[in-house]
């Protein structure tokens, strides 16, 4: 069974947020030793568990594969750029980055989001827009993470099938009928029929619409596993 994470919801107390962590590890990465020990600082007191770092190359190693992840990563680095960092984490589903800067502008924001990054704080921030980056970032992660786990699970289960069965499967992911894919393949009808229903238990669908998340999910991964296209990035 899938790992289950879920962000609690934050409530207000006298004007303050009281209970909004959501479970999980926060990066920090600033070349600035201030604003990497404020970070810490505002996220450990809400009981984050934080590990900070003043460049990309010291955090190889700071990266949990099973645990949903916020990296809050500077704009401005030496060596690699935020935008760098961030794009080279995305074939990590567990991770979500959050740029911080404080020379931001529109367009470096853009290219953060285009960079899949889920937000761009720009400093001085306030402890509310830190912590509302950091609760949504690892809900993202969280996400992500489940269903690349999703993803992994029903993908070895597509993978079973034969190559006649994957050929029906795909054929019936564009919406053809089984009188269609008889005709298409110059096979029966009724052997179309025996097909699907080794499909069905091979994958664990009982339903036309348990088949049909499944085909969701498949056309899900295959979009994630396209490389991101990108130029010009510092």
């Amino acid at each position: 069974m899938c790992p289950r994470w879920q962000c609690r919801s934050a409530t207000m107390e006298n004007g303050m947020h009281t209970d909004r962590q959501c479970p999980g590890v926060v990066v920090v990465i600033d070349d600035d030793q201030t604003v990497r020990d404020a970070i810490c600082s505002v996220l450990g007191d809400v009981g984050y568990d934080v590990r900070a770092f003043s460049s990309p190359a010291e955090c190889r190693q700071a990266f949990p594969s099973d645990v949903p992840t916020c990296v809050l990563v500077d704009l401005v680095l030496p060596g690699v750029t935020g935008l760098r960092f961030c794009e080279q984490v995305q074939s990590l589903p567990n991770v979500a980055c959050v740029i911080i800067s404080g020379h931001g502008d529109v367009r470096s924001a853009v290219r953060a989001m285009k960079l899949g990054a889920v937000d761009f704080l720009e400093k001085p921030f306030s402890r509310e827009a830190l912590l509302d980056a950091v609760h949504n970032a690892l809900n993202h992660a969280s996400h992500r993470y489940l269903e690349s786990k999703e993803e992994e699970v029903i993908g070895a289960r597509v993978d079973s099938l034969s190559p006649r069965e994957r050929e029906i499967f795909d054929l019936l992911g564009q919406g053809l009928a089984t009188k269609e894919i008889a005709r298409h393949l110059g096979i029966s009808r009724r052997t179309v029929d025996v097909h699907r229903s080794n499909i069905a238990r091979k994958l664990g669908v009982e339903s036309p619409t348990q088949l049909a998340y499944t085909m969701f999910v498949v056309r899900r991964r295959n979009l994630r596993d396209q490389p991101l296209t990108t130029t010009n990035v510092p």
